[in-house]
């Protein structure tokens, strides 16, 4: 495949999503990072990624919501490859 598509939720399982985990302290690390680290390793590297669950109580349809995510993922994004 050349270009994948990546779902990210909006709402409070977003922080559950990505975060780094450490196998040492027996923290489980986020699916979304975990689909990011498997689309590097197998040499896909245009991503399209799709914030799902806007209308949460969390995210409420606001812009600032979208943006804190989009950054997020940007740098999420750039760090694993």
């Amino acid at each position: 495949a050349d270009v994948c598509l990546l779902m990210v939720p909006a709402d409070g399982n977003f922080t559950t999503a990505i975060q780094k985990g450490d196998h040492k302290a027996a923290q489980v690390q986020g699916q979304t990072r975990q689909h990011c680290l498997l689309l590097n390793l197998l040499g896909i590297k245009q991503l399209i990624i799709c914030i799902n669950k806007m209308d949460d109580k969390t995210a409420g349809y606001k812009e600032e919501r979208f943006t804190e995510i989009k950054k997020e993922m940007q740098r999420m994004a750039v760090g694993v490859g």
